[in-house]
């Protein structure tokens, strides 16, 4: 029996009235181990049609999805009766109490004394209280769950940057930005240049052995790190729901991880190739093109590796042999000038099989976009072996 024929004594539940956001919120302040992706499959449930008779299915559906103990269980139920139930009790709430990231939009039921075919005088056309299921409107989303479902099909362009900003928090990225901070402050190569600031405490004894007097502390010049790194973004197209991530860690390299340079660059799928050469967009805003070989060749000696940042196809799920050619071009650039080289993919590992990020992650050290991930590629780039729950 499909909805629209459901008795009116049992209805589908609304659940785009309900709290669930809140609730998720609730549960991560209680110290439940959640995260984006979470969230992102209490939706896909949802969207198929599971949880949606009553409260308790919808609870059982959360409980399955989020708990994974007993004590966890009995307290997301605790807060369910709080939150979810007392809602659904309520009814709709109103204007301007729906929480940040709604549940899915479902199709509008239609209303229970609405005749079969209204005359204009009782329903007028632009009520719509009163329209059909086909002339209805769908409900407006939150950016949240439009940033979720772009995220979940891969498709380009379903949500601005703007909007992507305002839709996560930062503490719902799979890496927060205090976590990148702490993972490129472990990128560091230290050497003693500029200014003799610093005392020598050795070469002042060796100094006073010598002459006999004390004439001053043997100054050195102080211990900088001259690590220097190039940052190769993939943006637009399937990248459009990770731009979060990347500005994250575009950010938090130049101003948090106290590299002596950090370089970032942008490129579509592939770096562009022209006649010259394979060549990139640089930082900011404009059109200009800069060619990859003379971004490389500007410091070869104080740039030890790059990292790049893209889904490499695994976000639509495809399987492009150009592709994976103009990749291995684009490496092998990368190799003629830069001993290592690190790839982060925002997409979660159990989508790369079948697709162009499968074979692409057998010619470089490819990761996840989270704590683990970012902390193995870094390793990479340091010279050393990578964990391995964060191996390739």
């Amino acid at each position: 029996m499909s909805r629209e024929d459901a008795p009116s004594s049992t209805p589908s539940l609304a659940v785009e009235d309900l709290p669930l956001f809140e609730l998720f919120q609730d549960l991560r302040e209680a110290g439940l181990p959640l995260g984006t992706r979470d969230y992102l499959e209490l939706l896909r449930a949802l969207r198929m049609g599971e949880g949606l008779d009553n409260t308790r299915a919808l609870l059982r559906l959360c409980q399955l999805l989020w708990t994974g103990t007993r004590e966890e269980a009995r307290l997301l139920e605790r807060l369910f009766e709080r939150t979810v139930e007392a809602a659904a009790r309520r009814g709709r709430p109103p204007p301007g109490s729906s929480p940040a990231a709604p549940g899915p939009a479902l199709p509008p039921p239609e209303p229970a004394a609405s005749p079969a075919a209204p005359p204009p005088a009782a329903a007028p056309a632009s009520g719509p209280a009163a329209a059909g299921p086909e002339a209805h409107p769908p409900p407006p989303r939150g950016r949240a769950l439009e940033l979720a479902l772009a995220m979940l099909r891969g498709a380009p362009g379903e949500v601005e940057p703007t909007a992507v900003r305002r839709a996560l928090p930062d503490e719902y990225l799979p890496v927060s930005p205090r976590q990148m901070r702490q993972a490129w402050r472990r990128l560091r190569r230290m050497e003693r240049r500029g200014p003799r600031t610093e005392p020598d405490l050795d070469a002042t004894l060796a100094q006073i052995a010598r002459d006999g007097v004390f004439l001053g502390p043997a100054l050195v010049a102080r211990r900088t790190n001259v690590e220097r790194l190039v940052l190769l973004v993939d943006r637009h197209g399937s990248m459009t729901p990770f731009q979060v991530v990347t500005r994250r860690l575009a950010e938090t390299a130049r101003r948090g991880g106290r590299l002596a340079h950090v370089g970032v660059w942008y490129f579509n799928n592939t770096p562009f190739e022209l006649d010259a050469g394979l060549a990139v967009h640089p930082e900011g805003p404009g059109s200009e093109l800069v060619l990859l070989r003379d971004v490389l060749a500007a410091s070869p000696r104080s740039v030890t590796g790059a990292l790049v940042v893209s889904d490499a196809g695994a976000a639509r799920r495809s399987y492009a042999t150009e592709r994976i050619e103009a990749t291995r071009h684009f490496l092998g650039e990368l190799r003629a000038q830069l001993r290592r080289v690190a790839w982060v993919n925002p997409v979660p590992r159990d989508r790369w099989p079948g697709t162009s990020a499968q074979a692409i992650r057998a010619l470089v050290p490819m990761f996840e976009a989270d704590r683990a991930g970012l902390d193995a590629a870094l390793r990479v780039l340091r010279g050393r072996r990578p964990h391995p729950h964060g191996g390739p």
